[in-house]
């Protein structure tokens, strides 16, 4: 070594070297990561990829994978949402992808796709399960979990129609009456409260008929309306009534061949 210098520190310098490396060769690890690792802005869309190259069975079971892993709740409620169309349209398994639904709605209650979750439910087993009874409770909870959405009148509308179909008269009421309240299905839910009371409650059915006219029920509507009124005032005894009502529909130029059927029927009825 030449007088006068000093011994160059190789082994810090190669330390420092080295621990950059390492920290860049992690930095780089964690961006991969997150890049595609369930915390992956991107993660859900990914499982979408494999089903477009022709594998909805592999792609299904990415999705599954996602919402059992470490993906932030956001994502796994949506992976289930996803999954769950997949089962049931791509795969044909309603079964499956009800339990997917039922999944996401228990352990993601907060999560925005809920209500459409609740809805798909009813769908399913109204038409796959014939459970007309968990497809009013379902589409119920549906009109529920977002009350002022657009979907919230119709829901409640299905959900009346559901009960009524499986024989729960109490909860097809209320499910109606809240129906009534939104202007697009007012009409029908009116119609079908008419046709739920009008064995048990003539008057109460007379009031829902009515209420469908002031609702604004118009063209066939309209007919079942005044038909429903005639009949509501047959069951209390009160035919005179009822043919006045049908008269007076024809008198204006509403009636139909239906209506004027009925003023038939009850004219030769009075005749006897």
């Amino acid at each position: 070594m030449p007088p006068g210098k000093k011994p160059v520190a190789r082994a810090p310098l190669l330390r420092r070297a080295l621990g950059g490396l390492a920290a860049a060769v992690a930095a780089f690890g964690l961006l991969v990561c997150w890049l595609f690792g369930p915390w992956s802005p991107d993660a859900a869309e990914r499982p979408a990829l494999i089903v477009a190259l022709g594998f909805p069975n592999l792609g299904l079971a990415s999705y599954e994978g996602l919402a059992t892993g470490l993906a932030p709740e956001s994502t796994q409620g949506e992976v289930l949402w996803r999954a769950a169309n997949l089962a049931a349209t791509d795969l044909d398994d309603r079964q499956h992808a009800i339990e997917l639904l039922r999944r996401l709605v228990a352990e993601h209650p907060a999560h925005p796709r809920v209500p459409e979750a609740l809805d798909m439910l009813g769908t399913l087993y109204e038409r796959a399960m014939d459970d007309p009874l968990r497809a009013g409770e379902s589409w119920a909870a549906a009109a529920q979990a977002a009350p002022d959405a657009p979907e919230a009148g119709p829901r409640w509308l299905r959900a009346g129609e559901a009960y009524t179909r499986a024989r729960q008269p109490e909860h097809a009421e209320a499910a109606l009456k809240a129906a009534t309240g939104f202007t697009g299905v007012a009409v029908d839910a009116w119609l079908a409260l008419g046709d739920l009371r009008i064995k048990p409650d003539p008057a109460g059915a007379l009031v829902a008929y009515q209420a469908a006219l002031s609702a604004g029920a118009k063209g066939r509507r309209a007919s079942l309306a005044h038909l429903g009124v005639a009949t509501a005032l047959e069951r209390q005894d009160k035919k005179d009534e009822a043919l006045q009502e049908l008269q007076g529909t024809v008198a204006v130029g509403d009636g139909d061949d239906a209506i004027r059927q009925r003023i038939k029927l009850l004219q030769e009825s009075d005749a006897q």
